[in-house]
């Protein structure tokens, strides 16, 4: 990990909770991007001015989503699995925005009335991700 410029930024100290590192990660509500195929929004954090990318992706049960946190601009690109979850038969599930302000967004997963429907909410800073069923 210390050959590793992402791995020491990111996973140093795992250990410690955030706020005794004095790291915090927040996220620009600016960025904020809803579709269809998901959402992503740009994160930083207070010690290291690396943009971040996560992207929430919501799938057809209704219950499950995936989150993915790469950097925007990698230095070298990094390893992704190209198939994960495709084996578990689920495919995506159409996202919408269900309301957002300067500290939170809401996005409803699935469809309106139909069993299943789940509802992801980002709190912009610090950073959370809460997901409800």
């Amino acid at each position: 990990c210390n050959d590793n410029a992402f791995c020491r930024r990111h996973r140093a100290r795992v250990d410690e909770p955030p706020e005794a590192k004095g790291v915090v990660y927040s996220a620009s509500p600016s960025t904020l991007l809803v579709s269809a195929e998901g959402a992503r929004i740009t994160v930083e954090s207070s010690e290291h001015k690396v943009p971040l990318e996560l992207r929430v992706l919501g799938l057809a049960d209704g219950s499950s989503v995936r989150l993915r946190l790469r950097e925007v601009s990698p230095m070298h690109p990094r390893f992704e699995p190209p198939h994960v979850l495709l084996n578990s038969g689920l495919s995506p599930a159409p996202m919408h925005l269900a309301s957002k302000d300067e500290h939170k967004a809401k996005i409803t997963l699935g469809v309106e009335g139909e069993q299943g429907v789940g509802e992801v909410v980002i709190e912009f800073s610090p950073l959370r991700v809460r997901f409800y069923a």
